[in-house]
């Protein structure tokens, strides 16, 4: 192959550069180049900068700017970098109070002391607005008051982490038990900790949900206390489980047992499924203590099939009194409920074909005004989602059930409940219109 290196001649080679050499050699140039000034000059001010040619010409045309050449005219060696701007003192350190502590989780040195410190703080919360709160609270009880923007969309913390002061019943623990047990309601606690973000989140989620709210307002008292509070040491001091924080309790005004209690953040669903459970049962009053007993209780009417059943018995002389084998306690049976006992089926065989008298038709489509139901079983679980149609009755929705979900004993007595509006669809031939539902609805199954 030819050869690409070029001929040699006779006489000696030129000398080779160091390439560092030459590297300096063209940083020279460049900066006398940019800079007007001369070589050796530049040489001593590249030398100055490590050989650094951007940084050299910035901090030489910073001093030319300045008014001062670099060096004071000598040689490079003699040159220094100008001096940087002043820069403030910084802040001094200081110790201080964000939030304060009430006295009582203070170390006794550090507790104030003296007449102006006689009475202590109570328990601060750096999330409320108490100026904002009470002006709320005087204008709950003029016209035309909107309550419902206490639910809109917080602007600021103090509004998301605002406690539901409208539904708290003022008053201490024994003024709760006493209206208690005068209206006949639940007595629901909550206790909490401005340590515990879990009673931030209890105030701005859970207390907040309006299916939660309609339930409490209904059927339960109310009552938040802190847990430094004195009302709110109180009730720990009485019920050791508060002692967890955030504590929420279900109290019964007669006795003053905590029947159920919840620790932590409870979510809006779980609780509501917790209280519809007390909200179903009836707080009949105690007796008094002269020993007379509360009126008896109305017995629940028995299901429509059962009273028809119990007509054709009593028509029939089915059960003359006097002829009964459990002598006379069993002469004052409720005719329906004997009924109801003798037309109990014996297999699943007869169950399928109770349910089988009450037939449903196809499931209708929104435009048609069918409403999509998801039905809570006694176990907790759910149904799938279905359409319903507004004439649809209880019996037809209960036969559903029966043959998807959950078999049905038709002797019970069956009924849905809905949360908000309260209401009982106990009839089995009651139409679901009765519940004025729309839409979308969650319902629970209740076994009277």
């Amino acid at each position: 192959s030819r050869s690409t290196r070029p001929p040699t001649c006779g006489g000696p080679r030129p000398p080779t550069m160091d390439p560092e050499e030459v590297d300096r050699a063209t940083k020279i140039g460049n900066f006398a180049a940019v800079t007007g000034c001369e070589e050796i000059e530049a040489a001593g001010i590249l030398e100055a900068h490590a050989w650094d040619l951007e940084q050299a010409i910035n901090m030489y045309l910073a001093d030319q700017h300045g008014g001062g050449a670099p060096g004071g005219g000598g040689d490079g060696d003699d040159w220094m970098p100008p001096m940087e701007e002043e820069v403030r003192a910084p802040i001094p350190q200081k110790m201080d109070t964000l939030v304060a502590q009430p006295y009582g989780a203070m170390e006794p040195h550090l507790a104030p002391r003296g007449p102006a410190h006689a009475e202590p703080f109570g328990p601060t919360e750096a999330f409320r607005d108490f100026v904002r709160e009470a002006d709320d609270d005087e204008d709950d009880g003029e016209e035309g008051s909107d309550d419902q923007d206490r639910l809109k969309k917080p602007k600021n913390l103090a509004d998301m982490y605002r406690p539901p002061t409208d539904m708290c019943f003022q008053g201490t623990f024994d003024q709760l038990r006493a209206a208690g047990r005068e209206q006949g309601r639940w007595l629901l606690v909550n206790i909490q900790s401005t340590l515990e973000f879990a009673s931030q989140q209890l105030n701005a989620d859970t207390w907040r949900d309006r299916s939660l709210r309609a339930v409490i307002e209904s059927s339960f008292l109310f009552w938040q206390q802190a847990h430094d509070a004195a009302p709110g040491a109180q009730y720990a001091r009485r019920y050791p489980a508060a002692a967890a924080l955030p504590h929420i309790g279900i109290i019964d005004p007669r006795t003053g047992e905590l029947c159920k209690h919840l620790t932590g953040f409870v979510s809006a669903e779980r609780l509501l499924d917790t209280l519809i459970t007390f909200a179903d049962k009836d707080l009949q009053p105690l007796p008094e203590v002269g020993g007379f007993a509360p009126a008896p209780r109305a017995p629940r009417s028995a299901p429509a099939w059962a009273q028809n059943a119990a007509g054709r018995l009593v028509g029939n002389g089915a059960h003359p009194e006097g002829e009964t084998s459990g002598g006379a306690a069993d002469t004052m049976a409720d005719p329906a409920e004997d009924a109801a006992q003798a037309a109990e089926p014996e297999t699943d065989a007869d169950d399928d074909a109770f349910w089988a008298a009450y037939p449903l038709g196809p499931e209708p489509t929104a435009e048609e005004g069918g409403i999509r139901i998801a039905i809570k079983l006694p176990d907790g679980s759910r149904t799938t989602p279905r359409r319903f149609g507004p004439g649809d009755k209880l019996g037809a929705i209960l036969g559903w059930v029966h043959a998807n979900n959950m078999r049905l004993k038709s002797t019970k007595a069956w009924s849905l409940l809905q949360p908000l509006p309260r209401a009982h669809l106990a009839d089995l031939d009651g139409e679901l219109a009765s519940l004025n539902l729309s839409g979308q609805a969650m319902l629970l199954l209740h076994n009277d």
